[in-house]
């Protein structure tokens, strides 16, 4: 990348422009975030069901003396936004056989998960760890290699962060 499409690319990125508006290597994903729209209601269904399953009440062995009785409560629930964005695609072309993209993502949303431990001693015994907001923008590189003949069309997937979340 030269010195000025690297310098167009961060006045974009700095003014909040979808990064395909000042690389013209980057394409637009509007067609995949209208499609994680139109199923983001079932994967909302499907992940509060998957918590749901996941919700065990059971007891512990910590060590010869010591057994300890826990409810584990999960609680997910995606919300009615999609979770995330996609800004742009970036298509890299390689000689080998793999296929590798770049993904520029902003996650946001009204998710809301939580756990709740509770341990059967005592009432006062509760841990809550809750997830109520998050915000964050990051370029996400997905690499897929080997293309191979058969399906899943390939051995492995690698995902990378390629730069600082800003959260």
């Amino acid at each position: 990348m030269d010195f000025n499409k690297k310098q167009t690319v961060e006045e974009t990125a700095r003014y909040g422009l979808p990064p395909w508006m000042g690389d013209p290597e980057t394409d637009s994903a509007h067609w995949l975030n209208t499609f994680v729209g139109i199923l983001w209601p079932i994967i909302n269904k499907l992940g509060g069901e998957w918590a749901a399953k996941k919700n065990r009440m059971g007891s512990y062995n910590m060590g010869p003396s010591l057994r300890w009785a826990m409810n584990v409560l999960l609680k997910l629930q995606l919300g009615a936004l999609p979770l995330f964005y996609v800004d742009g695609i970036k298509v890299h072309s390689t000689n080998e056989q793999e296929l590798v993209l770049d993904l520029t993502v902003k996650l946001g949303g009204d998710m809301e998960a939580g756990v709740d431990i509770k341990g059967f001693s005592s009432p006062l015994n509760k841990t809550r760890l809750e997830l109520q907001e998050l915000v964050a923008a990051f370029t996400l590189r997905l690499h897929f290699t080997p293309i191979i003949d058969a399906i899943p069309y390939m051995a492995a997937v690698v995902m990378q962060v390629l730069d600082n979340v800003d959260l």
